[in-house]
């Protein structure tokens, strides 16, 4: 892997329960990985598997009080942000580390108009004059594809479209230009012509700026065009890690196969169908049982998977497989 911008060693978030006699959830749960400078990472999942919820945790944003991180080192650029002061922690957020948020239907203030809520970040972190500011975030607009960006920064959210709106957001992201970009769904919700722009806008601009980019989606279509390694998260924990290519076409657990398997392909068999991935995930607030927690939906359990939670085993290709099941049955 080249130099790392960001290295997670077992965090683990929990949501405490908001009534009396509630079970706190355990959201993540020691969820370790890295992300080398100018590399596309992928973190896929089904909705509630606790991508987002990892993403809040790096950049402190957590729900308060309810939720928090219990254990774990976050280490960014060479610094362990759980280490650093709240005001120090609000000097990286935003500035080397910048977010795309999951909705820009309701990430944008209503109220504001497009240019203030894009130069209020660069302003507070940099001290930028006001003209200066809006200058560069003029720059921004056109760059990331929208037209009349004068115009634009005089609009109010509701006066562009879902598109507009998103590139809105990545341009908001990138004004101080961060080391690490964290994009969550930013194609959710987009036809699919807008989502190939945004993706390609994305590769450009990482490579254009050597920008690092951790990419939560649950579109595995997504993840195999934009990015150079992939994470699969299950129940609040890493089940398999890896280069794109290798995992894609040679998946090493079964919750990955499934993925796959549910997943349409322009270039798989024609007619064949789609396999569903029966049963629901686990509930995170349920009392912590013995073994695997994806065994209950698993076609390959084994009598050792409801005794044990199998460890995250790393191979020397760089992959990693969290499963009971040896890995020559997969071949």
């Amino acid at each position: 892997m080249s130099e790392r911008v960001l290295r997670v060693e077992d965090l683990s978030v929990r949501i405490e329960p908001d009534r009396p006699g509630g079970l706190p959830v355990r959201a993540v749960d020691g969820v370790s990985f890295e992300v080398g400078r100018g590399e596309v990472v992928g973190l896929v999942g089904e909705s509630g598997c606790g991508k987002t919820l990892t993403s809040l945790a790096l950049l402190d944003l957590l729900p308060r009080p309810r939720g928090r991180i219990t254990s774990g080192r976050i280490g960014f650029e060479g610094r362990d942000l759980r280490a650093l002061s709240e005001v120090e922690r609000r000097a990286v957020r935003g500035q080397e580390m910048a977010m795309i948020f999951q909705d820009p239907m309701t990430s944008l203030n209503p109220y504001l108009r497009i240019g203030e809520q894009l130069i209020e970040g660069t302003m507070w972190h940099s001290g930028t004059a006001r003209r200066v500011a809006l200058a560069r975030a003029e720059s921004l607009l056109t760059r990331v594809g929208i037209p009349d960006a004068a115009d634009r920064l005089r609009a109010f959210p509701h006066e562009l479209s879902g598109g507009m709106r998103q590139r809105v957001m990545i341009a908001m992201a990138l004004l101080s230009d961060p080391s690490l970009l964290i994009a969550d769904e930013p194609t959710t919700a987009l036809d699919v012509t807008t989502q190939a722009q945004i993706l390609a806008l994305l590769s450009d601009l990482r490579a254009e700026r050597g920008m690092s980019v951790l990419l939560i989606t649950h579109d595995l279509g997504v993840v195999g065009s934009a990015c150079d390694r992939v994470l699969v998260m299950y129940a609040g924990r890493i089940v398999e890690s890896g280069p794109v290519d290798a995992v894609f076409g040679d998946p090493a657990h079964p919750y990955t196969r499934a993925l796959l398997r549910a997943t349409p392909r322009v270039d798989g068999p024609p007619r064949e169908a789609l396999q569903s991935l029966e049963g629901l995930p686990p509930r995170l607030d349920a009392k912590v049982t013995a073994g695997c927690l994806f065994a209950p939906r698993c076609d390959r359990v084994r009598s050792d998977c409801w005794t044990a939670e199998p460890p995250l085993v790393a191979d020397e290709q760089g992959r990693a497989r969290r499963c009971w099941v040896p890995r020559e049955e997969f071949e």
